[in-house]
């Protein structure tokens, strides 16, 4: 008969029926799950973002009690086709006290999911009863940082328990019940009978198993989105608009038409909507008795900000919302709001980008999950009835700009860094016998995700490099969906980072589509002492408030910055472009501007690109449009980069040492604006991340004092 592996495997990857709704099948999975059958057909991750918190006077209370508000972010895959298509978003808030992160720390430590040095911040009494706005809002932060550290360290024990480098079906309920309850899930009954019970915990402790039944389920009133990236010859490239939740109004097709975005030249996104679809926009709840009674109360989330209010929000609007009329809804059959503005349309050029070969191969052999979901999500016959548009009222944007990359040239340019950070950290631990302890200790830190990284290669060694290959995959597109959506979220609270209008992949495609803005880029502005005060200011502010809520931009270039002219003087956005070409020539926009770290997402590298682009800026982008001018004609700039930065001591950038060289010669004022500027770039570019400053600590810098006077 069969092994016990490939009954596993046959179990994991059962299809869900033909026709079957997703909603209907998570339904029936949580009926197996209360039956105790523990077979699985979805796998979920988890993130969460804080809102401003709010204050409340209870009854009979004298002193004010203040509620962190939460916003849980979960990523639903189906197991059948991980890493292959796409999937659902949700949503919810939940409201926390002080005490229930107290409470939440206390339950993690004694089951040993929390590591030594994390913990929730010390109480302080009389801010605490009456706190201020500014302390509010360090502490949110602070809590912050400790629920995403949780929620590391909850994934880590998941891997672990997986015992493999493949997908697994489990999750953060497995591991700690008290965690899934923080962030608002709803339990599920126990199984019946005394047998049932003996097999869950025979579940938890052998890994050939399998996971237990599951225990917890999405809240009702969670929001939902679907991230996928489709083609088809009806509907052509195509991923559904995320500005409201609920089944998509609309979607975003792939043009075969140029749009600038800053200095970016990509393509355009047209806007066409949806007709109205049977389905609801709620979760269906999955439990089939009563919930714990103990379980934390889950507010109802307030509807993300629709198309119309998303703009609102914003100061500035980088793009105009169209009044769809009932005539130019009949005159256009696809039901396209809009074409290219005429100030961002451009000639197409002779060869325009097209869909990777690996797309189109692809685009009639698309898995049965993804034309479910793709037929739940839109249907040729609805699009044509204009007068049941759901949220008729909600008028999709004008368009928006399309920006995607291949997820395995991204995939091996992570590999490719890992390696050489390692043999980096293995050589400066060598070198530093002076000072090695404390080197050790800040090298253990930086490189703790490395760590991590090299478990997972040391277990995938015994598996098939294919399995190793799509664990790395699926984990850097799981990286890259929650930061998407974290981004998206917080962009509308924060007017410096423009908006994402939508993103999705197909396992070999990541796409994002950004708002249109007729902002310049970076190239386009004069570097003066006035406009790198408010430049450099703005994108330290938007960085601030990125990395408070524990989101790593990762892809800072001079092509991330969107510059608006004001009569107040320049307005920066950043923009969120992974993996985006130069205007000249093919090489990344990355290429030059990452440091020594970790390749995964974090403040310190942020940090690091942000000093290079500020050099590049004030060299006018000459005589390279990268800091290392001492590598002008080299076939290999990244190789080059990494055997200066791996000697004793690390080599820094050419433009760092020429700025130092022109604020020594300078007359004043020039000379003090370029010598407090060299030097707040200097701490910015130190090789190790531990030792780079916070954007927080980098606005409170006496370089801004310059730009007081």
């Amino acid at each position: 008969g069969p092994s016990r592996r490939g009954l596993r495997l046959s179990a994991r990857r059962a299809p869900m029926a033909p026709g079957q709704p997703r909603r209907e099948a998570g339904a029936a999975e949580g009926q197996a799950a209360a039956s105790g059958s523990g077979r699985r057909q979805v796998v979920w991750t988890f993130a969460a973002t804080m809102q401003d918190p709010t204050h409340e006077v209870e009854q009979g209370a004298v002193f004010t009690t203040t509620f962190y508000e939460l916003r849980v972010l979960c990523h639903e895959k189906p197991l059948a086709g991980i890493g292959r298509e796409g999937c659902k978003e949700y949503l919810w808030q939940v409201r926390r006290r002080y005490s229930d992160f107290e409470e939440l720390e206390r339950k993690l430590r004694s089951g040993q999911l929390l590591p030594p040095d994390v913990s929730v911040p010390r109480k302080t009494l009389f801010q605490h009863l009456k706190p201020s706005k500014a302390f509010t809002s360090r502490r949110s932060a602070e809590l912050l940082a400790f629920l995403a550290a949780a929620l590391a360290s909850a994934q880590a024990a998941v891997e672990v328990q997986a015992g493999s480098a493949s997908p697994s079906s489990w999750d953060l309920g497995d591991v700690s019940g008290d965690l899934a309850a923080f962030l608002g899930m709803e339990e599920l009954p126990l199984p019946q009978g005394q047998a049932a019970e003996q097999a869950i915990s025979r579940r938890k402790i052998s890994n050939d198993a399998g996971p237990p039944p599951r225990r917890w389920s999405l809240p009702g009133e969670a929001e939902e989105r679907t991230v996928l990236l489709a083609n088809s010859l009806e509907r052509g490239l195509h991923v559904f608009g995320h500005c409201d939740p609920g089944p998509p109004s609309f979607r975003f097709k792939r043009v075969d038409r140029q749009a600038r975005l800053g200095d970016l030249t990509a393509c355009f996104a047209e806007a066409c909507a949806i007709g109205p679809l049977a389905s609801s926009s709620k979760v269906g709840k999955l439990r089939s008795a009563v919930s714990s009674p103990n379980m934390s109360p889950v507010m109802s989330s307030p509807p993300s900000p629709t198309t119309s209010e998303f703009m609102h929000r914003r100061k500035t609007s980088s793009f105009t919302l169209p009044v769809a009329s009932p005539q130019l809804v009949a005159r256009s059959p696809a039901l396209s709001w809009t074409s290219t503005p005429s100030e961002l349309r451009l000639p197409s050029p002779m060869c325009s980008p097209c869909p990777s070969p690996r797309r189109l191969s692809r685009s009639d052999s698309c898995s049965d999950e993804i034309a479910s979901m793709a037929s739940t999500a839109c249907s040729d016959e609805a699009a044509t009835c204009a007068p049941g548009l759901r949220n008729a009222g909600n008028k999709p944007p004008e368009g928006g700009v399309w920006l995607d990359f291949l997820l395995e040239s991204e995939r091996c340019r992570v590999r490719q860094h890992r390696r050489w950070w390692s043999k980096a950290m293995h050589l400066g631990q060598q070198l530093a016998n002076e000072n090695g302890s404390e080197l050790k200790q800040t090298a253990h830190v930086a490189a703790s995700d490395f760590t991590a990284h090299a478990s997972v290669l040391a277990r995938g060694a015994k598996t098939k490099e294919k399995d190793l290959l799509n664990a790395e995959r699926v984990k850097m597109v799981t990286q890259l969906e929650q930061t998407a959506a974290l981004y998206r979220e917080l962009s509308s609270r924060h007017e410096a980072l423009h908006p994402i209008l939508s993103y999705g992949s197909d396992g070999h495609c990541f796409t994002v589509v950004q708002a249109l803005s007729t902002s310049c880029g970076l190239r386009s502005v004069a570097f003066t002492q006035q406009r790198c005060h408010v430049v450099l200011g703005q994108a330290l502010k938007a960085l601030r408030h990125l990395h408070e809520h524990q989101v790593a931009h990762g892809h800072l270039s001079p092509e991330s910055f969107l510059v608006e002219d004001s009569p107040l003087g320049p307005k920066v956005s950043l923009v969120w472009a992974p993996a985006q070409r130069r205007p000249e020539g093919h090489a990344l926009a990355t290429l030059g501007f990452r440091g020594p770290g970790e390749w995964a997402a974090g403040p310190a590298a942020d940090i690091w690109a942000l000093a290079c682009v500020v050099l590049v800026w004030w060299s006018n982008f000459s005589p390279a449009p990268h800091p290392w001018t001492q590598f002008l004609r080299t076939p290999s700039l990244q190789e080059d980069i990494h055997r200066a930065l791996s000697e004793q001591p690390p080599a820094l950038p050419k433009s760092l040492l020429d700025l130092h060289a022109a604020a020594a010669i300078a007359e004043e004022p020039d000379h003090t604006f370029l010598s407090l500027l060299a030097s707040l770039l200097t701490k910015c570019l130190a090789w190790n991340p531990a030792e780079r400053p916070s954007a927080d600590q980098l606005l409170q810098d006496h370089f801004w004092e310059a730009a007081a006077l």
